[in-house]
């Protein structure tokens, strides 16, 4: 029988060297990398040019050899970001992926941001890395209007100068420049005491461009507080001005 006094050491030491082989991370991910002979990663599938905040169509990133040929048994951990980067944007979706039989591939990486000469490095420590050929990400459905020029304070019945004008943006706040239907104002707050003042004028336009202007508007009764409410056909969301006041004459 062990003498009481020796057993809360020897169960210490015993946990002491259970521990000691324990490592942080061990849990994640314990398959050691493996580079092979690979010198550098090339891009063997191109990013593809789409629209904000759809996925780009499958990347697939390669190690290679000196003579350019793929490592099969490379399987390290590849990891995407923005090279040449327009919008300042990021990458968004799964951008690190671990390569089977030497080929990363990234299947719902995405950006936001529209513009134009996008391109991607493709990293991991010990090999050279890659990049892509350039890209563009285009604007998406137009679903809103922001105001560009906002109403200022004017008095009963005169145009409300300088003109309202509004841009169509997508869901991400792109300009959509191609959009070419009509924008509606409204009045979203009436700052009339009675509360029963119109606004007059061409309330709905055509955009150009993706761009509405309102060269006409006026309220014909004064008032505290008014706003004013854009927004496209199909049900899309209104976007409310910022406060402005009708004076008297």
């Amino acid at each position: 029988m062990i003498p009481r006094r020796w057993q809360v050491p020897i169960l210490v030491t015993a946990i002491t060297a259970t521990c000691a082989s324990c490592k942080v991370g061990a849990l994640v991910d314990t398959t050691p990398v493996t580079l092979g002979d690979a010198t550098r990663l090339v891009f063997v599938t191109q990013p593809a040019g789409t629209t904000a905040g759809a996925p780009i169509s499958a990347m697939k990133v390669s190690a290679v050899d000196s003579t350019g040929g793929i490592v099969a048994v490379f399987n390290g951990r590849v990891t995407l970001t923005l090279a040449n980067n327009p919008s300042g944007d990021q990458l968004h979706g799964t951008v690190t992926v671990t390569a089977v039989q030497g080929t990363a591939t990234f299947s719902d990486v995405r950006v936001d941001r529209a513009a134009t000469g996008y391109t991607i490095t493709a990293h991991i420590d010990g090999l050279a890395d890659g990049t892509s050929a350039a890209f563009d990400i285009s604007p998406g459905a137009p679903v809103a209007a922001t105001y560009t020029g906002q109403p200022t304070n004017t008095t009963a019945g005169a145009a409300i100068t300088p003109a309202v004008e509004v841009s169509v943006v997508d869901a991400f706040g792109n300009p959509v420049t191609q959009y070419t239907g009509t924008v509606t104002v409204s009045l979203a707050h009436d700052g009339s005491v009675l509360k029963d003042a119109s606004l007059l004028g061409t309330t709905t336009v055509s955009a150009t461009a993706g761009v509405a202007e309102f060269t006409d508007l006026h309220i014909n009764q004064s008032g505290v507080g008014y706003t004013l409410g854009v927004e496209l056909p199909a049900g899309s969301s209104t976007t409310v001005s910022q406060p402005f006041d009708i004076v008297p004459l």
